[in-house]
């Protein structure tokens, strides 16, 4: 793979650590001939929509929950450019930031990968200091948590915790929860989450199909409400979050159509129009991390 191109402005330089993380920042324009490519579908929808702020989006959650996936995904450069897998996301020790300087005339999109949260490898309470350092003001925060974990473990309610602790119940206003890997929720095969009824022949595809998208959206309320009470029990917040499936972005034999699931024919372009009716229902407002 190609070497990264970086990046930095201003805002960079704002962003930069005092010492534990390095900022880093790829200019996604400069990719070899691909930057007409580059966040196609964020790009259809902020102009569809007439957007006209940059939108500056940060990602977390835990170690090995897809951040860097869901990255790529709306990256569409169709190649790994932030580096997959959860060794990968041991390993990282700075906030890295995906830039595409002007995705539209005078419109900056920023995308701000973050360590993982319960890493143990990394001071968390240092990381979340440094990650409020650098990241200062963002339009949104998406965290994302993998569909096929059924329950919230207890690093994820950590996690929470910790970022409540950090952050306050104002931070959970900017937050859209992304279900990771939504591709590999076996919903054709019945489990203790579903209440449908008997399962239709195996000849009957029309049925099926209906099956599997009443279980899909069942288990998407299901890990929702979970979440939702969690945050209404400990994070002092009485609004409910969003939610959004996600899938891969990189076709195989098993799925040639990763972009579809259950309940929808394009994920990714379901979570652009998310993202920017979450960031318009706050007038395109930023969060200061450091409030």
């Amino acid at each position: 793979m190609m070497a990264e191109p970086l990046l930095k402005d201003q805002d960079d330089e704002n962003l930069e650590s005092s010492g534990f993380f390095i900022e880093r920042s790829t200019d996604l324009s400069k990719l070899s001939d691909k930057n007409k490519g580059a966040m196609s579908t964020l790009k259809q929808v902020l102009a569809s929509e007439g957007t006209r702020s940059d939108i500056h989006l940060l990602m977390v959650g835990k170690t090995g929950q897809g951040k860097s996936t869901l990255i790529n995904s709306l990256i569409e450069l169709g190649e790994d450019i932030a580096q997959e897998g959860a060794e990968t996301d041991m390993c990282t020790r700075s906030t890295h930031s995906y830039v595409h300087p002007e995705l539209l005339p005078d419109v900056k999109v920023r995308i701000i990968d973050s360590p993982g949260l319960q890493d143990i490898h990394v001071n968390e309470q240092l990381y979340i200091q440094d990650m409020k350092a650098q990241c200062q003001e963002v339009s949104l925060v998406l965290y994302c948590m993998k569909m096929t974990n059924h329950r919230l473990a207890y690093d994820d309610t950590l996690a929470l915790r910790r970022l409540h602790q950090a952050f306050g119940p104002t931070f959970w206003k900017r937050v859209v929860f992304v279900l990771t890997f939504a591709n590999n929720e076996r919903c054709d095969q019945k489990d203790s989450r579903d209440e449908d009824g008997p399962e239709p022949p195996f000849s009957d595809q029309a049925a099926w199909a209906e099956l599997i998208r009443r279980r899909f959206i069942h288990r998407v309320r299901l890990r929702s409400a979970d979440i939702n009470a969690f945050l209404k029990r400990n994070c002092e917040t009485d609004e409910y979050a969003h939610f959004v499936p996600a899938g891969h972005y990189k076709p195989n034999f098993y799925n040639p159509n990763p972009l579809k699931l259950p309940d929808r024919d394009n994920w990714l372009h379901n979570l652009a129009k998310s993202v920017h009716s979450q960031i318009k229902k706050h007038n395109f407002s930023r969060l200061n991390l450091n409030d």
